[in-house]
């Protein structure tokens, strides 16, 4: 039987078994020792390949549901950090929705702090956003920046990277449509002579 991994809050692989969770020890070339999550417990257990050997003795009781609220957090996670751009509540709501145990959604924390944990993952996952160039041929727009939140094209026009005279024009065509339909604009920027 293959063994199965659930990720920390802290990017770390965890091992689930026959219940319980637990967390890396020490690693060596081939084997690695892994440690019951429980404070009070003293379990280990030892993985090599794709075993494991006997199954230790624990101070408490298995706890499946907690192996399904940790795969949903990390599943959580995940999501968080490949799609930057999407918005916390759409992100909590696509992956509790797909929770059929309503043991594991009363074990989840509340909404609030699953957006939270939504924000948190973005961070721990490095440079999402481009940091602030010193000069205008230096920006490069991420593609997800391109697009708004939901999938339309938000960059208009961009008269190419690496240019001191770069232009660059955000709009979707449904704003565009509107300005053309206004009498008046108002206009804002950085002109210098």
């Amino acid at each position: 039987m293959p063994l199965t991994f659930v990720t920390s809050t802290r990017g770390q692989p965890m091992l689930c078994l026959q219940g319980y969770v637990f967390r890396k020890d020490r690693q060596t070339n081939e084997r690695t020792t892994w440690r019951c999550v429980e404070k009070t417990c003293k379990a280990r257990i030892a993985t090599e390949d794709d075993s494991h050997g006997e199954p230790p003795m624990h101070t408490h009781s298995p706890d499946p549901v907690d192996i399904k609220v940790r795969g949903v957090l990390s599943q959580l996670r995940e999501s968080a950090a490949q799609r930057p751009s999407a918005k916390p509540t759409a992100l909590v709501a696509e992956v509790v929705g797909k929770v059929e145990s309503t043991a594991t959604l009363g074990k989840l924390p509340k909404p609030d702090l699953l957006r939270r944990r939504v924000t948190h993952a973005r961070r721990r996952a490095g440079p999402g956003l481009p940091t602030n160039p010193l000069r205008r041929e230096d920006l490069i727009i991420p593609p997800f920046l391109k697009v708004t939140t939901k999938d339309v094209s938000f960059l208009y026009y961009d008269s190419g990277e690496g240019r001191s005279d770069r232009i660059i024009v955000f709009a979707t065509l449904a704003n565009l449509s509107l300005l053309k339909e206004s009498n008046e604009w108002f206009l804002d920027g950085t002109f210098k002579d």
